[in-house]
């Protein structure tokens, strides 16, 4: 019996229910394809921009990875030095592997050009790392990260399958991404810079934040500020108090600003413009999503011709 004639002989409810089926899933590959479109010419357009110079808002920066403070993370399988990780752990049983523990870092990290620094904070973005590597064990983690088995190539070598896969030596199998130290990162995201307005606001902040300290220590406050020694502060004695304050913040905010990173870039923006952080070439990510949009648009092309063939041999059309 042909596809055709089996689909005639289908009820009324499981045709339309096949046919709404094919449908959606038409229209879902045709938004899909028209979001990777879009992203594949955004990358293609958005022009780089120096760090030291970039205006605020949406923009596309390249640097090399450093860590925050110069205090790296730790790869939490391989135990080798990052800026940013991704991991996962599985378990090998009779339907094959089955994932038992993931991860990644949310902690920020910082890109550099020769114009400036900028913090990037990696939650909520879509990272694509070059850095992956595959390797197995016995443990659901490496309980020696010194004298674990050395992370290899994703690709693998044709013994490591035979022994992973028909063996019965190991049970689990390790993956981790990473963002190392050095890397070229190419991000886009929506860029911030301090301004007069943030430093005002943290100064502020510093000031309320000094003169609460002050007040949770009364003897302390008393022998600073008590000038009259009436065992009380006054309003004019609190004014001296506020303005002390208001020094010592400036004085802290001038010290902080000599080491601070005044650019950052996140997620946070208006509109749907995507977060991406590669350490592959932007060459590599183009090529990503152009194969996204044409694999998005045959879907659209299949389930489309689907839906349209079954609405042809309507039973009873």
């Amino acid at each position: 019996m042909s596809i055709a004639q089996q689909a005639g002989n289908l009820a009324l409810w499981e045709f339309w229910l096949l046919f709404v089926l094919g449908l959606s899933v038409a229209f879902g590959a045709l938004y899909f394809g028209f979001r990777y479109l879009y992203l594949l010419r955004l990358i293609e357009n958005l022009p780089t921009s120096a760090i030291g110079h970039a205006q605020q808002g949406y923009v596309e920066l390249n640097g090399s990875a450093q860590a925050l403070d110069g205090s790296p993370l730790r790869g939490p399988l391989s135990g080798n030095a990052c800026c940013w990780y991704r991991y996962a752990v599985e378990k090998k049983g009779s339907k094959g592997w089955r994932r038992v523990d993931r991860g990644e870092s949310t902690a920020h990290f910082v890109i550099r050009d020769q114009t400036g620094d900028c913090v990037v904070d990696p939650a909520g973005a879509k990272i694509y790392p070059a850095n992956q590597a595959i390797w197995h064990g016995r443990l659901r983690h490496p309980k020696d990260l010194h004298t674990a088995q050395t992370p290899r190539s994703i690709l693998g070598t044709v013994g490591e399958i035979l022994t992973t896969e028909i063996g019965s030596s190991t049970k689990y199998r390790y993956s981790e991404a990473r963002i190392v130290e050095g890397e070229t990162v190419f991000v886009t995201g929506y860029l911030r810079t301090l301004d007069e307005i943030d430093l005002v606001a943290l100064r502020q902040q510093s000031q309320r934040a000094i003169l609460s300290g002050w007040k949770s220590n009364q003897a302390r406050l008393l022998a600073q500020f008590d000038s009259n020694r009436d065992g009380t502060i006054d309003s004019r004695e609190w004014e001296l108090a506020r303005q002390a304050a208001h020094t010592k913040s400036v004085f802290r905010q001038r010290q902080w600003l000599k080491s601070a990173i005044p650019h950052s870039l996140s997620a946070q923006g208006p509109g749907l413009l995507p977060f991406l952080i590669s350490t592959k070439p932007e060459s590599e990510l183009v090529r990503i999503y152009r194969l996204k949009t044409l694999g998005a648009l045959s879907l659209f092309l299949v389930a489309g011709s689907w839906s349209l063939w079954l609405l042809s041999i309507l039973p009873g059309g």
